[in-house]
């Protein structure tokens, strides 16, 4: 594994921010107010369209805004520039989320109009400080295999990895072949799923261009690679 998720919830905490100033000053490309900006609209539920490009650099400023962040989101840097198009795919369709955790992406797609049921089994209960939306207490495995058959995506970001992404693919395969996973997240050799699920998952020729227009829009912090898929 290149590095594991558990290292993006040990940054400084927000409120250091004053001392590392006086330590570092307000760092290059003035990413201090950038990022304070981001997160302020964030905490008040409002989504930016792209985030800054000093999200990506890894300064220190980038680095505690990337904890808080994380708390109040969760791991997707989500903007309104993928989710737009994403929103408009999926249009009526019902999607069910599982390891939702902060509800964020549930929320995001809901204000599209997006008909979202997200659940998690709380193990994470620790590390977001809320939640933007109800999120029914439910093993991933046992949302889909009880809301599965009725739903035309099943929508899974930034998963620890485990063979729970894998048992997911099978059973949708098995019992809801129509049904799409919207996967957000690294690929194989990153801190998501594992290389067995990477053999098994196969993109949805259909969906091709989407996606393409979504990569282009989607944006990862620094030193990671995730990026969106969708899976038949």
């Amino acid at each position: 594994m290149r590095h594991s998720i558990q290292k993006y919830f040990h940054y400084y905490d927000v409120a250091e921010l004053e001392q590392l100033r006086a330590l570092y000053g307000d760092g290059e490309l003035g990413e201090r107010p950038q990022l304070a900006s981001v997160y302020s609209a964030i905490r008040h539920r409002s989504l930016p369209e792209r985030y800054p490009e000093v999200i990506s650099q890894g300064t220190i400023f980038c680095e505690a805004y990337h904890k808080a962040i994380v708390q109040s989101m969760g791991c997707a840097l989500l903007a309104k520039s993928w989710l737009r198009p994403l929103a408009e795919h999926i249009g009526g369709r019902p999607c069910l989320e599982v390891m939702a955790g902060t509800g964020a992406l549930a929320w995001a797609l809901g204000e599209y109009g997006v008909p979202v049921l997200p659940t998690d089994n709380y193990s994470l209960r620790n590390t977001f400080a809320r939640r933007w939306v109800k999120v029914r207490r439910m093993d991933a495995l046992r949302a889909v295999k009880k809301y599965g058959r009725d739903v035309d995506f099943v929508i899974l970001s930034w998963p620890f990895i485990s063979p729970l992404p894998g048992q997911i693919l099978t059973w949708l395969r098995e019992h809801n072949p129509r049904c799409r996973m919207i996967y957000l997240g690294e690929w194989r050799g990153g801190c998501n799923v594992s290389d067995d699920f990477c053999d098994l998952a196969r993109e949805d020729p259909a969906a091709a261009e989407l996606v393409a227009r979504l990569r282009k829009e989607y944006q990862s912090w620094y030193d990671l690679k995730d990026t969106i898929y969708i899976l038949q």
